[in-house]
Order: structure tokens, then C-alpha cells, then sequence
């Protein structure tokens, strides 16, 4: 199918895939109605990286999951690429609604716009997620599907969604033109997204391993510090007993049973112990590579219970600082793990 000329609406074209197809839309002479996620900070996502905007580009922002908004975007249109997801699996655990709202709710608007305003021609994308875990390789499209996760599930769903809209008439000598138009297009496209993402998973690696490394500065020095709080309040004690018993003699027993019992309170070796267990197996983790997102989530979750119960043992100011300063390093970790698989 010849794309000069044509009407073409890229949903999701604020992702990286999406904003690659813009611009090779456009440089087929296409007429691109790019449909980007509103928000507040007028933000197009990667199609802010186009400057100036191209010639032909028509950026409509709105929300996939707003049939409204849709049908509106849709008007007037010959082809629609279908690309807005939501993406992160480890986010799509603890926000599944989400996911489904998105990827399957927002689909179905696709599909049911498309049928009202009888688009010509609509191509819903999907993802090798849905294959999960492959049983054998190379995968292919009679692999079976597996939900291994909300978003692999989601994307299912709206594939299969799209089947049911499904009308069978035999034009394969023009799907054959179609794919061709696209196939350099969408290879040029992926190829770029893997590597933008083998770059962007090297930078997070070396972010996390720096602010590991700056976790166990914080660690050593209250493992350091520590012990002397013990002796502080042990000098202090035996001092005030001194001044108030003035030269009567200070019995050294019950000056130690007070200080063990105040050593076993703000005693946190063992929290010591595991965290720095917990940081060098966030390390070996990032080193091994492979899908640690998940992993690496529960970890930091550990890493951070630590952190608040040496916080809450201690009385030392500088204690008190590192706890701080180290459970706002775990926070960030924690970011920034949310965007690794």
C-alpha cells in the first residue's frame, strides 16, 4: 500500500518505537497525526527530540483510554498504527488496573472507533511477552501464549481482542505491499530500540553499582561507630554515678549490667550484617544480568527494613545522619530498579 499522501494516526508515538515510525512515516510522504499521552508538563516524549517539527506532523495529545478522545483522533483517517502500552513489567505487579485500562480498554476504544468511523486500515502491535519464557526457539507464531505477567497477560488480551474485531477478506496481494512499506521501517526501528536499550540497561547498571557503593560508605562507618556509642555511654555513666555518690565507690558490676543492657537495645549487627549482605547481592545481581527485576525490587524492599531499624534503635546523631542519608540512597535504588525486567 502506497503511504504518500495518506492520513496515518501512530498511537503511542511518544514511545520509542512509536516516534521512529513517525518519522519514517513522514519521510514516506505520509500525512502523520502523532497521538501522544497528555500531560501536565507538555511533554511529547521522544518526539521532543524532533526539532524543528517535521513538515506534515500533527501531535493530537490525549489518553488511549478515553474513547472520546479516540474517536476524535481517528477522524479523517485512512491508517492507524496501533503502539500505546503500558510497558514496564515490573510496575504492571503492583498496578495490574492499570495495565488492563491501557492495554486492553484502550485497545477495544482503538477497535471500536475504528469499526464506527470505518478506517480503512488499523494495525494493532504486539510483543514477544506474550510467548513468555520460550518452550523453543526460534519462537514463532504457533508458540503457545503465556501470561507470565499483568502486562504479558494485557497484551493478550488486546490481541485477542483485536481478532475478535477481525473481518476475513481475502487481500493478501495488498498485505503483502503493506508489510513490505513497513518491514524496513519496523526492523530500522527495533534494531534502534535494542540498542538504545543495551545502552540505557549499561548507564542503570553503573548508576545502582555507584549508589551501592555509596550505601556501604554509610554502612562502614556506623559498623565503625557503633562499638564507641557503647564506650561513650559507659564513660558518661560511670561519671554521673561518680558525681552524684561523690567519693563514695562506684560499684563496677552494676555499672556493667546497665551498660549491656543498654548495648543489647541499640545493638544492630545483625542489621549491619544483612544489609551489607543485601548490597553485594544487588551487585552480583546487576553483574549476572538476565530478568532481575523482580529480584532486585524485594531486595531494596529488605534493604530499606534494615536501614529503618537501625534508625530506630539509635540514639547517635551521627548515626542518626548516615541511617538517613543511606535509607534515601535505598530509595533511589529503588527507582531505579522499577525500570529494569
Amino acid at each position: 500500500m502506497e503511504l504518500a499522501g495518506k492520513r496515518v494516526l501512530v498511537t503511542g508515538a511518544d514511545g520509542f518505537i512509536g516516534s521512529h515510525l513517525t518519522e519514517r512515516l513522514l519521510a514516506e510522504g505520509a500525512r502523520v497525526r502523532a497521538f501522544v499521552w497528555y500531560n501536565s508538563f507538555n511533554s511529547w516524549g521522544w518526539l521532543d527530540t524532533l526539532s524543528p517539527r517535521p513538515e506534515g506532523l500533527e501531535v493530537f495529545a490525549g489518553d488511549i483510554r478515553d474513547p472520546n478522545g479516540v474517536r476524535e483522533a481517528m477522524r479523517d483517517i485512512d491508517v492507524v498504527f496501533h503502539l500505546a502500552a503500558l510497558i514496564a513489567i515490573p510496575f504492571s505487579y503492583h498496578s495490574p488496573d492499570s495495565y488492563v485500562d491501557t492495554n486492553i480498554k484502550g485497545t477495544l476504544n482503538v477497535l471500536q472507533a475504528a469499526r464506527l468511523l470505518e478506517t480503512p486500515r488499523l494495525l494493532v502491535t504486539s510483543t514477544s511477552e506474550v510467548y513468555g519464557t520460550a518452550r523453543y526457539v526460534p519462537i514463532d507464531e504457533d508458540h503457545p501464549f503465556q501470561g507470565q505477567s499483568p502486562y504479558s497477560a494485557t497484551k493478550i488480551g488486546a490481541d485477542r481482542m483485536a481478532e475478535s474485531f477481525l473481518t476475513l477478506e481475502e487481500q493478501e496481494e495488498d498485505e503483502e505491499e503493506l508489510w513490505r512499506e513497513l518491514d524496513k521501517a519496523l526492523k530500522q526501528a527495533a534494531e534502534a530500540f535494542v540498542e538504545a536499550r543495551i545502552r540505557e540497561g549499561e548507564n542503570l547498571k553503573a548508576d545502582l553499582m555507584e549508589k551501592l557503593d555509596s550505601m556501604l560508605v554509610h554502612v562502614d562507618f556506623i559498623t565503625e561507630r557503633s562499638p564507641r556509642i557503647i564506650e561513650d555511654y559507659k564513660q558518661k555513666l560511670h561519671d554521673k554515678v561518680q558525681e552524684l555518690l561523690a567519693d563514695a565507690h562506684v560499684e563496677e558490676s552494676r555499672l556493667l549490667t546497665e551498660v549491656t543492657i543498654f548495648a543489647d537495645k541499640v545493638c544492630v549487627d545483625e542489621e549491619l550484617v544483612r544489609l551489607r549482605s543485601h548490597i553485594e547481592a544487588t551487585k552480583a545481581a546487576l553483574i549476572e544480568g538476565g530478568s532481575v527485576g523482580r529480584k532486585l525490587d524485594f531486595i531494596a524492599q529488605e534493604m530499606n527494613r534494615e536501614a529503618n531499624t537501625i534508625l530506630s534503635k539509635t540514639g547517635d546523631l551521627e548515626i542518626s545522619a548516615h541511617a538517613i542519608d543511606l535509607k534515601t540512597e535505598i530509595e533511589k535504588v529503588r527507582e531505579q530498579i522499577q525500570n529494569i525486567e
